[in-house]
């Protein structure tokens, strides 16, 4: 990991505890993922812990859908990774290092992160969060411009996520 000095240049920052220090490091097997990878479809149980419900959002990397924790009984976020993205070692190795990151913060105003690996029998490389429901930001500005106070508060929050992370050397 590097980060800026007051100069603008890079200087070395050791990674934290039981964290990955490199890409390289990550134990992923890209090729048997590769090999078997399916889509994702609606009641495909990942892992054998996570029965899929439905897509709830689709991005540039993947999927997010709503799932059953079927330990627990509780809903969760479980993300995966579009096929295309496995062909190439990068962006899988960053999916996993995001998600072991992740998993170490504790902020109310940050998603948590459950549970994250690979499906051994599908080739499902996956990240299980905790299930957020409601607006989201980009919904609440298209329905009412924000006042300055909401904006505010909600940047507040945007900014104690942000100093926590940072206080514990991911950002």
């Amino acid at each position: 990991m590097s980060a800026d000095n007051e100069d603008g240049k890079d200087r070395d920052v050791p990674p934290l505890a039981g964290m990955a220090p490199t890409l390289d490091s990550v134990p992923v097997d890209l090729a048997a993922i590769r090999s078997r990878y399916p889509s994702v479809e609606l009641g495909v149980t990942i892992d054998g812990k996570y029965r899929i419900e439905k897509e709830i959002g689709r991005g540039g990397m993947g999927s997010v859908y709503r799932a059953i924790q079927l330990s627990m009984n509780r809903p969760v976020a479980v993300k995966t990774l579009k096929q295309e993205m496995l062909s190439e070692d990068v962006p899988v190795k960053r999916f996993f290092r995001e998600a072991k990151s992740a998993s170490q913060l504790n902020h109310p105003n940050i998603v948590r992160v459950f549970d994250f690996g690979v499906d051994e029998a599908l080739g499902v490389p996956y990240l299980v969060m905790e299930l957020l429901e409601g607006r989201t930001l980009t919904q609440m500005v298209e329905e009412k411009p924000l006042d300055e106070r909401h904006a505010a508060r909600l940047m507040m929050q945007v900014t104690k996520a942000l100093v926590d992370a940072h206080s514990q050397g991911m950002v």
